[in-house]
């Protein structure tokens, strides 16, 4: 079903137009003439320094072997230029030669592919490319100091071009404006024969019921591959792929054919969508996906075209007004669309060297989602929050001990996962986010205290029925007796005591906080003892009105001892009585200083790799 999903993507995004073609980002366009004279070189790139995406020759799929593209390559094949990361690592004079007669290897490769198709057609623009690939080693230096200086950074000068190797080149005839070489017609017909081949005589060609499509045709043996999957090669990841009996089902012997019965139409349709789900599109990182962690991202699209994958993208970015509309509609009398019953697909992925690694996948309707949504920002909303809605991967770094370590393997693989599941479901949160969060908020502040415990709220909020828990409120609620929530409260208003009677930078929440929460008999007690001395060093007037808030928080607990534990789930109530009159004391107005703010954990991560 999931590559069926894609396949009908692609033929509603007509993706499969022109098998022949893709889109890739090309970064120079050179001129040449019709004696292979060079013209000039123009720099095809955005503000960023990124290629701007065209319509070219489909590229071939490359492993280890030499592999050319035709008309457009990079600069390595196009030029036999060295890359910049092998200029770097290569000292050994032997390795230095080895991927010299490499790089020539690939220029002769791509040369020779031009030629033949010259010698097919007789087109004049792919006669004056291959006349420019012979004269090569004469014009190369004009070529290469014809790069103008790449796109600054705000505030820097321009610097003169340093080639790279992977730069993708594409010629244009200089008497021809209004076209590509490979844009040609004589050139595109040749590229569409060649790419299919002469047919074969030696061998039959077996047909299969292909499991995308549903047509009768050849199965395809090797499938496209996707690139931009996080964790994956740079070179692409394949969904399809099989490199040893061991992987193939019994009696499909080791033809890769046999054992995934696809065409090469199913092939490419589902990985063309894939593709474009996950390419870069209006300054995010994917056209529709998230970035959960470094090795996870999510990918989301409708059958039809719909307004949710905006929606959606509220997960990831800041708020649009129409995102903004709906999760305020209950309060506007506008309820969202629930009878829509657009079908919607949610694919999370990740790669594992050469493959992909599918780590969910699932379905639901538009109308489903939309209303699922708001009541998943509906459950993050705490006091102290700014106007934006709290995507999942801020969520996630909240939790993490160190957020911008290299080794980020603080928190299970599937977690990420499972908390967007949970969003677009309208599902309980996984259990361990709440005794993650339990473990981070003794040293957490700002930011961080205000998503651990919006974190902490959602939790327990989609847990009620289970555990037999109060509705959690946005601010405090000085009508909840519940045990857990008034000792919170309590902990809060003793701390304030303490810093305000010795200014002290270590508080009691750094010492006694997890005990307190876990154990409260055994840490109270000292607790309201200390109280009294830091009640006798305030001023009159601020002792007062803390001592009054104190004994109004005492009154209202049962006439009995202090529970000697604590379930997680009352620990997560505890977090969130502490917070709530932690907000309340320092509230504008209150006549007390707000605590220091720490800057937002990932508040402009949109595009971050995923996160």
């Amino acid at each position: 079903m999931m590559l069926q999903a894609l396949y009908e993507l692609a033929l509603r995004e007509s993706l499969l137009d022109d098998p022949d073609f893709e889109k890739r980002a090309v970064s120079f366009l050179v001129r040449v003439d019709g004696d292979g004279g060079f013209r000039g070189l123009q720099a095809t790139w955005d503000d960023r320094g990124k290629g701007i995406p065209r319509s070219v020759p489909r590229a071939p799929q490359r492993s280890s072997g030499v592999a050319s593209g035709f008309l457009v390559d990079n600069a390595q094949y196009v030029f036999g230029m060295m890359k910049k990361a092998d200029r770097e690592k290569l000292k050994d004079a032997k390795e230095i030669e080895k991927k010299s007669n490499r790089n020539a290897e690939c220029a002769t490769a791509f040369s020779g592919l031009v030629a033949e198709a010259a010698s097919r057609t007789g087109d004049e623009g792919l006669i004056g490319v291959q006349r420019f690939l012979g004269r090569w080693e004469e014009q190369r230096q004009r070529v290469l100091d014809a790069a103008p200086p790449a796109p600054a950074k705000k505030g820097q000068q321009p610097k003169a071009y340093e080639w790279t190797g992977d730069e993708v080149i594409a010629f244009g005839l200089d008497s021809d404006d209004e076209s590509l070489v490979h844009d040609r017609e004589a050139v595109r017909a040749w590229w569409r024969g060649a790419r299919r081949g002469p047919p074969s005589a030696d061998q039959p060609v077996e047909r299969i019921r292909c499991l995308v499509t549903g047509e009768m045709g050849a199965p395809e043996a090797n499938h496209p591959p996707i690139k931009r999957v996080p964790a994956g090669q740079t070179s692409g990841t394949k969904v399809v792929s099989f490199n040893a009996a061991a992987f193939v089902s019994q009696g499909c012997g080791t033809n890769e054919g046999h054992n995934a019965p696809v065409t090469a139409r199913g092939a490419d349709g589902y990985a063309r969508a894939l593709n474009w789900l996950l390419e870069e599109h209006g300054g995010r990182r994917f056209r529709q996906g998230i970035a959960l962690r470094d090795d996870a991202a999510v990918v989301y699209w409708t059958r039809e075209a719909n307004s949710l994958a905006d929606l959606v993208g509220m997960l990831d970015s800041t708020m649009t007004d129409d995102a903004r509309a709906m999760v305020e509609s209950p309060w506007k009398g506008l309820e969202p669309e629930a009878t829509d019953a657009t079908k919607f697909y949610v694919l999370t992925l990740g790669g594992n060297a050469a493959r992909v690694m599918v780590r969910d996948w699932f379905e639901s309707t538009a109308g489903s989602v939309k209303q699922n949504l708001r009541r998943y920002f509906d459950d993050l909303r705490i006091d102290g929050q700014d106007d934006r809605p709290l995507p999942i991967r801020p969520l996630l770094r909240a939790l993490m001990v160190h957020p911008e370590a290299k080794d980020k393997q603080e928190l299970p693989p599937d977690l990420a996962a499972r908390l967007f599941r949970s969003a677009l479901l309208g599902l309980p949160f996984p259990r361990q986010l709440l005794a993650r969060a339990q473990r981070r908020i003794r040293g957490a502040g700002g930011f961080t205290l205000t998503t651990l415990c919006a974190l902490i709220k959602a939790t327990l909020n989609r847990s009620r029925s289970t555990h037999n828990l109060p509705e959690v409120s946005v601010s405090l609620d000085e009508g909840c007796t519940q045990v857990s929530y008034l000792l919170g409260r309590l902990f809060a208003v003793l701390e304030k005591l303490q810093t305000d009677a010795i200014g002290a930078t270590t508080t009691i929440r750094d010492r006694y906080f997890t005990a307190a929460a876990s154990t409260p008999a055994v840490v109270f007690p000292r607790l309201l003892s200390l109280s009294v001395h830091h009640v006798a060093k305030l001023q009159k007037d601020g002792g007062t009105r803390l001592e009054r808030i104190k004994a109004g928080i005492i009154d209202q607990l049962p006439a009995r001892p202090m529970p000697s534990t604590l379930a997680l789930e009352d620990q997560g109530l505890f977090s969130i009585g502490y917070y709530h009159q932690r907000q309340a004391l320092y509230r504008k107005g209150s006549g007390v200083a707000a605590p220091p703010q720490e800057a937002p954990i990932g508040a402009t991560d949109s595009k971050e790799s995923a996160t």
